[in-house]
């Protein structure tokens, strides 16, 4: 089951708690008569709790001001691939009033096969205009799931993904702080591609697979896998951890 900002519910929650015992359990130890020696001991630990809480506290808010920096990001990259893409639509538009008009030597049925292939290929723009806006309205829907705990599960998840054509996820393996390259990007948004390039995801990852041990430094991971139609091209992706979860970087 996806966990909606499941970051928020880990170590921060259980420092509290510890906090909330030993505050109690300080309390109890000196109503009770206990030594002083004792009672400055389970201090300086609650001291040390409050501390680790209030140092998770502010990795959490720059977390969350860095999602709202790549949530900015991604809004604007993706308005700029619409502004593209309504120019495009609108050249094509043109291209179709002009095969309306009337030409010397023209068959009528070569202007019917014309004016179908480029009804078609409006209507495809139109489709991928409608994606991006969808896609927008998108932005700051925040979801993680069990198969990030671990670079490997990424990419797993990836592969199966191809497999069964199911791209609704992939987005969400993003990096949140949108600071990935582009052909990450590709992978993220597959589902409002063309279906053209819905195919190529599909041939490139569906019979994937891990090569080699994973690579890691701090909180960066490099995996090479094997990719295409026979697997015979390798390729190494880099994914990066935010707070408990990873993310797709580079390829």
């Amino acid at each position: 089951m996806p966990l909606i900002n499941s970051s928020l519910k880990h170590p921060l929650k259980l420092m509290r708690s510890n906090y909330i015992f030993i505050l109690i359990l300080a309390i109890f130890i000196s109503s009770c008569g206990k030594s002083k020696t004792k009672v400055e001991q389970y201090k300086a630990q609650l001291a040390q709790i409050q501390k680790e809480a209030a140092a998770q506290e502010e990795q959490e808010r720059i977390h969350q001001e860095k999602i709202e920096v790549g949530d900015s990001k991604k809004k604007i990259f993706l308005t700029n691939e619409l502004d593209r893409v309504k120019k495009i639509l609108q050249e094509e538009e043109n291209n179709l009033a002009e095969i309306e008009e009337f030409q010397i030597g023209r068959s009528s049925s070569t202007k019917e096969r014309q004016l179908f292939e480029q009804q078609k290929q409006i209507k495809k723009i139109e489709n991928y205009i409608t994606s991006i806006e969808e896609e927008i309205s998108l932005i700051h829907l925040h979801q993680t799931f069990d198969f990030q705990d671990s670079p490997e599960g990424v990419l797993g998840y990836i592969f199966k993904a191809a497999e069964e054509r199911e791209f609704d996820k992939l987005r969400h393996l993003l990096d949140p702080y949108f600071e990935n390259d582009a052909d990450a990007g590709g992978i993220g948004w597959v589902q409002m591609q063309p279906a053209e390039m819905q195919d190529i995801f599909v041939d490139n990852f569906k019979t994937g697979r891990i090569k080699g041990e994973t690579e890691m430094e701090n909180n960066t991971a490099r995996i090479e896998i094997a990719m295409g139609s026979s697997s015979a091209r390798l390729k190494k992706i880099t994914l990066v951890k935010r707070m408990d979860k990873w993310y797709l970087s580079s390829l």
